[in-house]
């Protein structure tokens, strides 16, 4: 969501008018947190009234690929999720172009980001995230997700001699790792997840969720996965595990959808899987050459020590 496209207002504008010809665009702000898509505010007078939406170009996506994670989107919104649903030109089945990447246009929805996650608010995601899984393995997609073994082999291949001794060993530890719990995961119930659940794309109002956005790592995976990407980041201290979060957020899980004996035998394995792809993934962002050095606005890389320091914890 760092700002890596410049935009022109003219452009948005044309852009608008392709959802509404009587559209207008009222202000442009580029938003400056996030690492891998260009993001802005537009403030525009749409479809007869005013109205804030968020415009994202994708950096590195297919137009075939925005265009399924759209209707991703579309699909939770209509099972009656809080899920921003993609405005849809009803000339055109395929995504908007801008600056010449593909790109969405999407309501803002109301809320902010809770930094410090209270046991009340773990409980809460932990239900609706169950409500969200009780659905899921029905969803009309079965794109999987990205980050897979051969993917994590391959970066695995361009990292070497970049890291320090001890951090390649790890990685390639986990990986193999990964690799021997494979059957384990395909032994628990398989859906469509959100696939970064990160505290930076929910928003609370009060202690409840008022939304969920930012669905560009979707795809179909052992469920549970979302949970343990959730455990992973809205959990932690600076002292270790909080454990009243924790239990909350899977007591609220928990109290909607129990887990298979596979499940609970799978999710130590899953936190370290959730920890792993991270740790990599950021690992690429900052040392494999890409156009995440490039931000125009914001920071575009998270450091990857923290999700190293995190596996090294959940390894114990």
């Amino acid at each position: 969501m760092a700002v890596f496209t410049p935009v022109a207002d003219a452009d948005v504008q044309e852009l608008l008018r392709a959802f509404d010809p009587q559209a207008r665009l009222l202000g442009l702000e580029g938003i400056g947190t996030g690492i891998e898509n260009t993001n802005y505010f537009a403030r525009a007078h749409l479809q007869g009234r005013p109205q804030t939406l968020v415009l994202t170009l994708f950096e590195t996506l297919q137009a075939d690929q925005v265009g399924e994670y759209a209707r991703v989107m579309q699909w939770w919104s209509a099972q009656g999720f809080p899920v921003p649903a993609p405005l849809l030109n009803p000339a055109s089945p395929h995504p908007q172009q801008l600056s010449g990447k593909p790109a969405l246009l999407l309501p803002k929805l109301p809320g902010h980001h809770a930094l410090t996650p209270s046991p009340a608010q773990c409980h809460q995601m932990g239900a609706l995230l169950a409500r969200m899984h009780l659905v899921a393995p029905q969803a009309p997609f079965q794109r999987p997700v990205e980050r897979t073994l051969s993917w994590m082999r391959e970066q695995q291949r361009q990292l070497q001699g970049l890291l320090p001794a001890d951090s390649q060993q790890r990685l390639a530890t986990e990986i193999d790792h990964y690799e021997a719990c494979l059957p384990l995961f395909d032994s628990c119930t398989q859906g469509l997840v959100h696939g970064d659940l990160f505290r930076d794309n929910v928003l609370f109002e009060g202690e409840s969720i008022s939304g969920l956005i930012d669905f560009y790592h979707s795809g179909r995976e052992t469920l549970l996965f979302d949970l343990a990407v959730v455990a992973n980041d809205w959990c932690p201290t600076h002292q270790g595990m909080d454990g009243e979060r924790l239990e909350a957020l899977l007591d609220g899980y928990q109290g909607v959808r129990p887990w298979s004996s596979a499940e609970a035998q799978a999710w130590p394995q899953l936190r370290r899987l959730a920890a792993l792809r991270f740790w990599l993934a950021r690992l690429v962002s900052r040392y494999l050459p890409g156009y995440q050095r490039h931000s125009a606005q914001g920071d575009a890389t998270k450091p990857p020590e923290e999700m190293e320091q995190l596996l090294m914890q959940l390894i114990k």
